[in-house]
């Protein structure tokens, strides 16, 4: 089995030990800008009507007007999560460093597919971001589309982060009222490995140490990116 890795504050750790969940967010809430592109660009007047011009090229007024329904109403229902293929690097230390807390969590990505509603996408780390070419991914051309591809899509210079994202569909959660998490049960024996960051200090990782030993999931101390050791 492959693993994945997910780099996370301690608070997020003590959640998912204590609740025995997995914590998925709108990707509405994600920094990047750029994600869900498509989504963002349907909101303003100008996007609309380039959407409205490409569509129409290929398809018809009611696959259009079932397309903006869609858009309109459907980011709501995907709740999203982001895991790494990296096992560590100091570039992901540093983004999710937490101020030298950060932890990071090994699981065997398999273990996802055995989910109801996930669908596992491997990001696909592009130059430009350009929403004909997301037009084209998500098969708007042959009429079949799937708006869970654009998540798919990120920028090259994020491209360290060797990401696998895991897309919650909600189809009962249209409703922009409700929350803006969701909340996924898992089994906390399936984690692998818990590991700190390089830079922690020694007080903190006996911290991490003793929840684990709680919650009894494998600790695997501190990383050593940093560490000399004469081999």
């Amino acid at each position: 089995m492959s693993s994945i890795y997910r780099y996370i504050p301690f608070f997020t750790l003590f959640d998912i030990l204590k609740n025995s969940h997995l914590t998925f967010v709108r990707p509405a809430l994600w920094e990047d800008p750029f994600e869900g592109f498509l989504f963002r660009k349907h909101k303003t007047t100008v996007g609309q009507q380039q959407i409205r011009e490409y569509v129409l090229r290929f398809q018809n007024q009611q696959y259009y007007s079932l397309l903006e329904l869609t858009l309109n109403n459907f980011e709501r229902m995907f709740f999203a999560q982001s895991w790494s293929k990296s096992n560590e690097s100091d570039a992901i230390w540093n983004t999710y460093g937490y101020e030298n807390s950060g932890i990071r969590i090994e699981m065997d990505q398999e273990y996802f597919t055995n989910i109801d509603f996930i669908t596992r996408l491997e990001a696909e780390y592009v130059q430009k971001i350009k929403s004909w070419r997301w037009f084209d991914k998500s098969r708007i051309k042959e009429g079949k589309t799937d708006l869970k591809k654009l998540y798919k899509f990120k920028r090259e210079a994020f491209s360290y982060e060797k990401e696998i994202r895991f897309i919650y569909e909600d189809r009962n959660q249209v409703n922009e009222r409700v929350g803006e998490t969701k909340d996924v049960s898992i089994d906390t024996k399936e984690i692998k490995s818990v590991l700190v960051h390089p830079k922690a200090k020694e007080y903190y990782v006996d911290i991490v140490r003793q929840l684990c030993t709680l919650y009894e999931v494998p600790f695997i101390g501190k990383s050593k990116l940093y560490t000399f050791e004469i081999e």
